[in-house]
């Protein structure tokens, strides 16, 4: 479906993951950058993503991967690709990244991977990158037991052999890494999607009314209600809930042409097992229930979460051991008074950080030894 950016009529029949206000938000921001106003050059596009200036491999990769013409990136093209990266289902993320990486092959090299991750690194902040060298990324998707099962014969492929969809598709699930695209979707996120949150603020939309679902050609009218980011079925407006429905990354579509009188105005609702298309009365309810339906279904939120970032916090989240006990040793010789210790299993024995070969200073109940004598407290090995 190819309709004129412009018209803000005509914005929820885009195949994106956004609500109406923010499809609005981001097409206010894309016009602020888009000379004339209809597509991002890469000048254009490194004007606003300046950590890209720079860029060979990934700026190649996006506009091959993006743009129908490998000079511009349209409106349209721009905003599915920032609705893929922050609300789509991880299947859409999968395909996204592969593609991205793959360029205008049908597999990823040894070699393609290491200059994306090299440059990632170069372009990118420290917080947005995983704390992993290239040759260690490599080795990991090229070389070990997940590879190895890539290969038809199971034997240990060479870093040569190229890494096909299905084997890159076994490799994502254990590599968290795959998802946020080596920095590259988080980088996007934060400059786009967390000012637009920001700006637009929580929002808890809802929604009732009768629609009509055809089953087996028969249309039955039931009575729905979107709200905390469910879909609710009822068979009629004082009955009983016969079906709840997640809309947790749901994908919600308009499925009539806005510039033509319909008898009814359909749109598809997509999550999980669940399909269906619901008609609505007039073309504004239809497109009522995908703006509200879009704005309970997002699945978008920084690391895949079903609930946004709420603050101020303290707390830092870790999500690799390394990282959050290196940082552990560091925190608990600093402690005053108490260190409080909490979890399904301690093991005393624990060293902290895997240096080679590894320091007896740098195990658990060691550290918590030492810093226990001075704050006279009492701690059994």
């Amino acid at each position: 479906l190819c309709l004129p950016p412009m018209n803000a009529h005509h914005l929820l029949f885009l195949p994106t993951h956004f609500d109406s206000s923010e499809l609005t938000y981001i097409l206010d921001d894309f016009l602020v950058w888009s000379p004339d106003g209809r597509s991002l050059s890469r000048d254009d596009f490194t004007r606003k993503f300046t950590a890209l200036k720079d860029s060979k491999v990934i700026l190649d990769s996006l506009f091959t991967s993006i743009a129908a013409e490998n000079d511009k990136i349209t409106f349209q093209e721009y905003v599915r690709f920032m609705s893929v990266l922050a609300r789509a289902p991880t299947h859409e993320r999968r395909s996204l990244i592969f593609h991205l990486v793959a360029g205008h092959e049908s597999t990823i090299s040894a070699a393609r991977v290491s200059e994306y991750v090299r440059e990632g690194h170069a372009m990118f902040p420290a917080s947005v990158v995983a704390p992993y060298t290239a040759e260690e990324v490599v080795y990991s998707q090229f070389s070990d037991d997940h590879a190895r099962k890539g290969s038809p014969d199971g034997r240990e492929p060479s870093l040569a052999s190229p890494m096909t969809y299905d084997a890159f598709e076994r490799n994502a699930h254990l590599d968290p890494d795959w998802y946020s695209g080596f920095g590259l979707f988080d980088y996007f996120y934060n400059t786009i999607i967390i000012p637009m949150d920001n700006t637009l603020g929580r929002r808890d939309l809802s929604l009732s009314g009768i629609l009509t679902k055809k089953k087996k050609g028969v249309a039955r009218s039931r009575f729905f209600i979107v709200r905390d980011g469910f879909l609710l079925k009822y068979k009629g407006k004082d009955q009983h809930l016969q079906r709840a429905i997640s809309l947790s990354g749901a994908q919600v579509q308009l499925c009539f042409n806005p510039d033509e009188s319909h008898r009814s105005y359909p749109f598809l609702v997509r999550c999980g097992t669940y399909v269906r298309k619901l008609r609505a009365a007039t073309a504004d309810m239809a497109q009522e229930w995908v703006h509200v339906s879009r704005a309970n279904a997002k699945a978008g939120y920084r690391y895949r979460s079903y609930t946004p970032v709420r603050g101020p916090s303290p707390s830092t989240f870790y999500v690799g051991g390394r990282e959050y006990f290196k940082k552990l040793a560091e925190i608990l010789p600093l402690a005053q008074h108490e260190i409080f210790v909490c979890g399904w299993s301690i093991v005393g024995e624990l060293y902290l950080t895997r240096d080679t070969p590894l320091r007896e200073e740098m195990r658990l109940d060691n550290i918590l030894a030492e810093r226990a004598a001075p704050l006279c407290c009492g701690f059994a090995r």
